[in-house]
């Protein structure tokens, strides 16, 4: 059987809850990442690892843990399953969760052992930093989050039960995908303000507070939609994944800068 996504993580429950099409489709897209939290990176200095004197790398791996843990447990069993139904299913909430926890988990693997210095440090004159990566996911965070509570507070989009909907997969590889060059929007770009810890800090907060908010909306997600960045139109499921694949899609940039600025 090969070792997946969903197989290998250290922070969720397992085996993923299973339940029809949807939570098929889901497995299939948390196997398809592969795993994201035990690669080895190099390290910035010649000695040991460096811990943040506040957000030790225990720390931040005990803390996603106990988060995980307490709030997997809280997901309702009533949640229907029926493809009419517009609400998430419990393996939805499973799976989106797991995909949230692990790309963010293995965004502060990359920046445990970076100093303010490397942090601000850019590999070229037009290229982003560490800093600047991270802070463009904060800021990211919250415009896709406020476009979900926008889309709901719009109603259902007429055609919802019918329209042409994208597969998790098809949603995480194309987010993902880094050879698909994208502008980020003037308001989601980075302005090298925030230091290392509050920025840290400000993604960690970010972060948990979607992963509550997915396990606690009885929001009808499935009936509203628009297109999104990647073009494709998304219902608000799509929208909350594509929170996963975008962080995706940016620790593989921080990868390629802490190959170029750690040399």
């Amino acid at each position: 059987m090969k070792e997946g996504f969903s197989r290998r993580s250290p922070y969720l429950p397992r085996p993923l809850v299973r339940g029809g099409a949807r939570a098929d489709r889901c497995e299939r897209s948390c196997d398809r990442l592969g795993p994201l939290t035990n690669t080895a990176l190099p390290r910035a200095t010649g000695g040991p690892v460096p811990r943040h004197p506040s957000h030790p790398r225990s720390t931040l791996r005990r803390s996603v843990a106990v988060l995980l843990f307490v709030t997997i447990s809280a997901v309702p069993a009533g949640f229907a399953a029926d493809t009419q139904d517009a609400r998430l299913t419990q393996a939805e909430r499973t799976a989106l969760v797991q995909l949230l926890s692990e790309t963010h988990a293995r965004t502060l693997a990359l920046t445990a052992d970076v100093d303010e210095a490397t942090w601000r440090r850019k590999p070229s004159a037009d290229a982003w930093s560490i800093g600047d990566v991270v802070e463009h996911l904060v800021l990211a965070e919250a415009a896709i989050r406020g476009r979900v509570e926008s889309l709901l507070a719009e109603g259902p989009a007429p055609d919802w039960r019918t329209f042409e909907r994208t597969s998790l997969d098809q949603l995480v590889e194309l987010g993902a995908d880094r050879s698909r060059k994208f502008q980020a929007p003037e308001p989601i770009q980075p302005q090298g303000t925030l230091g290392r810890d509050e920025a840290l800090r400000r993604l960690m907060q970010a972060r948990a507070e979607t992963v509550q908010w997915v396990l606690a909306t009885d929001a009808d997600l499935h009936s509203v939609a628009a297109t999104g960045p990647i073009g494709v139109r998304l219902d608000g499921h799509d929208w909350v994944a594509l929170l996963g694949a975008h962080n995706l899609r940016h620790n593989k940039q921080l990868e390629e800068v802490r190959a170029a600025v750690l040399e």
